[in-house]
């Protein structure tokens, strides 16, 4: 793939190859560029960068030169964060933007509010309306634009064309099936955890509220204890503003299953097209463990010519 360098006007001047890049799409959403010393003068009126047809891309923000290395740095923000950082604000003396209508001209009109429409484009993918929609109080656009597409059961898709950054909408769904040949696992299982919690609610001293609560041999939470001796392990949950014995009870029960965790499975995917949002399905043969996995990150590494992207999922 092709890295395009573009102006501050939006224009589109060359074409970048001989470079290592590092773009990281979903959380961070900050990109990294190395370049040969060289290219400085060139790069002074470039504003922007992006590979075609992905959302790869994005402003850059800041340069690094090291004269030893006869290298120059280039970092930014990826478009996602672009938007992430334009804030929905309520018109005065309201308490939430509602808005109605077709989703697509309700995402354009928040683009041009903010400013960005000169970059951004929101395609018409979807002839739907909303009514009194409510954007939460102070959210990022980016939250905004997620949570509209997410009426229709859609995630947000972004791609850079011709000059416009496109943004879209992609139908919610799993992707199954992955294996060991798809996809790097880590798998790390616990045979032993927490099985014995103390609750400690309201009151004083001997007078405080006192709960115990176990695990039993199926993972259930019950009142009587079953492991013994080297097989209990103890906690203490601490809750001392519980209104009465059942409100401790409740915290207590979530605050359990919260520490009932017993493993921890990490998959990273390669050569796949997918979307943030996304979910897929996976197994993995040695364990025998099925995953089901939300996609949270998109990376692309370029290194000369060879780019590789790689997909990362929620914990």
């Amino acid at each position: 793939m092709d890295l395009i360098a573009i102006d501050e006007n939006r224009k589109e001047r060359f074409v970048l190859t001989n470079l290592n890049a590092d773009f990281a799409v979903g959380d961070e959403n900050t990109f990294n560029i190395s370049l040969p010393i060289i290219f400085f003068e060139k790069m002074k009126n470039i504003k922007f960068l992006s590979f075609e047809k992905t959302e790869f891309g994005g402003q850059i923000d800041s340069y690094k030169i090291d004269t030893t290395s006869d290298i120059v740095n280039y970092s930014g923000r990826c478009w996602r964060k672009i938007i992430d950082e334009k804030i929905i604000v309520p018109p005065e003396g309201q308490d939430y933007l509602v808005v109605s209508g077709k989703i697509t001209t309700i995402m354009q009109q928040a683009l041009v509010d903010a400013g960005l429409s000169d970059m951004f484009e929101v395609q018409n993918f979807s002839n739907k309306t909303i009514s009194n929609f409510k954007f939460n109080r102070y959210c990022t656009l980016l939250e905004g634009f997620s949570a509209i597409v997410s009426q229709i059961d859609c995630v947000i898709k972004f791609q850079y064309q011709n000059g416009k950054v496109l943004i879209s909408a992609e139908k919610l769904k799993v992707i199954e099936m992955f294996d060991n040949y798809d996809c790097r696992f880590e798998i790390e299982k616990s045979k032993s955890q927490i099985n014995h919690l103390i609750c400690l609610g309201s009151g004083e001293l001997a007078n405080r509220q006192v709960l115990n609560l176990f695990l039993d041999e199926n993972k259930n939470i019950v009142e009587k204890q079953f492991y013994f001796g080297e097989d209990e392990r103890t906690q203490i949950y601490d809750y001392p503003n519980a209104e009465d014995i059942e409100s401790l009870k409740s915290s207590a029960i979530e605050r359990f299953k919260a520490l009932l965790k017993d493993e921890n499975i990490g998959m990273t995917l390669n050569d796949v097209d997918l979307e943030i949002g996304q979910y897929v399905v996976a197994i993995e043969h040695l364990t025998n463990t099925n995953v089901k996995k939300r996609i949270s990150k998109k990376i692309l590494t370029q290194t000369n010519k060879q780019s590789i992207i790689k997909y990362e999922v929620d914990d």
